[in-house]
This record gives C-alpha cells, sequence and structure tokens, in this order.
C-alpha cells in the first residue's frame, strides 16, 4: 500500500512549486518552511526577506546552501577580507560581497575585451589598403616622369 501524504507535506509541496507567489508568511516558522526556501532562488529569497523582516533568513543554512551551489567553494575568506571579519558576516553578506566581486570582475575583463577589440581595430585601420578610383591615377608614362632614375617614389 501506499502512504498518503499529510496535509503539511502537500502544502509544502504546493509551495515548492510555487516560490514565486510565496509573500508574507507571517510567524511560520523557519524549520518548517526549510525545504520551500532551499528551492528558492536567490533571488526570490532577497524578496521573501524583504516582506517577512521578522524571518531571520540571513544566517540561515539556505544562504549557505546558495552560497556553495553557486560559488562552488568552501566558506573561506577571499584575500581582500581578513578571516576574523570574514566570519563575522552572516551567509547572506557573504554570499552578497562574492556575488559583487564577481560583478567586479566581469566587468573588468569586459573592459579589458573592450580596449583590446578598440586597439585591434586601431591596427586594422593603419593596415588598411585604400582602393583609388582610375581616374585619380596618372598614367604610366606620367608617374615614370615623376620618379627619379634611382628611386620608386614620386618627386
Amino acid at each position: 500500500w501506499m502512504e498518503v501524504p499529510s496535509l503539511q507535506e502537500l502544502c509544502l509541496e504546493c509551495l515548492r512549486e510555487n516560490v514565486d507567489l510565496l509573500g508574507e508568511v507571517g510567524d511560520v516558522p523557519v524549520t518548517l518552511l526549510r525545504v520551500v526556501l532551499e528551492q528558492a532562488t536567490p533571488k526570490q529569497l532577497q524578496i521573501l526577506q524583504a516582506l517577512n523582516p521578522k524571518m531571520d533568513l540571513e544566517n540561515h543554512d539556505v544562504w549557505r546552501i546558495h552560497y556553495e551551489r553557486e560559488f562552488h567553494r568552501e566558506p573561506t575568506p577571499p584575500s581582500s577580507v581578513t578571516e576574523k571579519a570574514w566570519k563575522a558576516l552572516s551567509w547572506y553578506e557573504r554570499y552578497k560581497y562574492m556575488e559583487e566581486d564577481r560583478e567586479r570582475r566581469l566587468q573588468r575583463a569586459g573592459e579589458r575585451l573592450r580596449e583590446q577589440y578598440r586597439k585591434a581595430n586601431d591596427d586594422k585601420r593603419k593596415r588598411r589598403i585604400v582602393t583609388v578610383p582610375r581616374e585619380q591615377v596618372p598614367p604610366l608614362r606620367v608617374r615614370r616622369t615623376q620618379q627619379t632614375p634611382w628611386s620608386t617614389t614620386p618627386r
């Protein structure tokens, strides 16, 4: 025989499938919503935090899960932060710091790429061959008379 799911399990399953529709949850304990929060994206968690100020999600393991999933690393401090200061940050603050750090690195990489592209275009312009219409090129005998016997460039 198959076990019939409880009403709580059915409600949590429905919430998990519709996390976007979740708003203010009142006094519902975070432990009860854990399975739903684990399925939520970081953006959805930020919205839930804003809508539910009583719910302390900042240092909850849900942010640790997202941190490890997003940045594929152990919770070690980056070189720009001391270990003591890093440990004082909540999981949410660590996540935000790493997200902003990634954005800064992407911004710098984009700037370097744009600069390389600009330099490549400048080099290309310098090496460009300009075609001159036939009417503007003097006839061969005129060109020969303009040249000295020992050079190939016009006077």
